[in-house]
């Protein structure tokens, strides 16, 4: 991406403010905020499809400064929250008719690249909990899903000025 990495990590950051950019996401709240780099936020997504009934997807995230390392990145890496796990943090239970998929983990890379340009990689495993849904629609459906999202967060990335994110 041809973004400020300081633009991007500031929308990543911003997870209150996940719904402007993130495809199908209707609400998103930081739940805890633990510490500078650790919280447990909640979004909810509607897709377009009567059948799909809304996902919400409770989880604890933190960053990870690895710029020092042969990767020479920044992470954000994320999973599902239960209760057992975090009984110090009172935790939202499910909304009415809400399905709360599993997610095992969710990888954000920031790579910074020459020239002002960065690398911005996703690597996600969950199980999204929709059984009569076959595979090739699933992966067919998440390969659009990550198109849109790289794009709409360059979008956003590219000028904050006159933005919520300033």
């Amino acid at each position: 991406m041809d973004v400020p990495i300081r633009n991007l990590l500031s929308i990543v950051n911003e997870t209150d403010l996940y719904h402007t950019w993130m495809p199908f996401c209707k609400l998103s709240n930081t739940i805890h905020k633990i510490s500078r780099t650790k919280q447990i936020i909640l979004n909810q997504f509607k897709v377009p499809f009567p059948f799909i009934s809304t996902r919400e997807n409770l989880w604890f995230g933190h960053g990870i400064n690895a710029l020092k390392t042969p990767e020479k990145c920044l992470m954000a890496i994320g999973h599902s929250v239960s209760g057992e796990a975090f009984k110090e943090y009172p935790l939202p239970p499910p909304g009415k008719g809400v399905v709360r998929p599993d997610v095992n983990v969710v990888m954000l890379m920031v790579e910074p690249l020459p020239e002002g340009k960065v690398r911005f990689r996703v690597i996600s495993n969950f199980d999204p909990k929709l059984k009569a849904v076959p595979y090739w629609l699933l992966n067919w459906f998440s390969r659009k899903f990550a198109k849109t999202l790289f794009k709409r967060v360059e979008k956003k990335a590219k000028n904050l000025i006159g933005t919520i994110y300033e």
